[in-house]
């Protein structure tokens, strides 16, 4: 998806202001880019941190989710990544997907972990 970017060209005749084009300028949209979370262990009603191998890149937001069997609550630094688990009530495996969206919304990267 592109990206259009509007500037402003100016032509002048000595003090006179002769012409004002506003031109487009199209840039090639930059998918988002997550780095890869480690599998965690958290005790029931605990909370933990999941910190992946890199910070995300061209990020406008960015969520964390799992079936709908698990109660507890995640948040995704949307800077550094970090998922903080809170609430960890039931017991079991759940996969957890974290998922980054470009500014457009139809650019995304997903990284799972467990």
């Amino acid at each position: 998806m592109k990206r259009i970017n509007l500037f402003s060209v100016q032509l002048f005749s000595g003090l006179l202001l002769l012409l004002t084009l506003a031109l487009p300028q199209f840039v090639q949209a930059q998918a988002p880019v997550l780095g890869t979370y480690p599998n965690t262990t958290v005790m029931a009603g605990a909370q933990t941190t999941v910190t992946p191998s890199a910070a995300p890149t061209n990020t406008a937001s960015i969520v964390a989710y799992t079936n709908t069997n698990y109660d507890g609550v995640f948040h995704v630094n949307p800077t550094s990544g970090v998922v903080t688990v809170t609430n960890a009530l039931q017991v079991g495996t759940y996969p957890v997907t974290v998922k980054a969206f470009d500014a457009g919304g139809s650019l995304t990267a997903t990284a799972t972990f467990s």
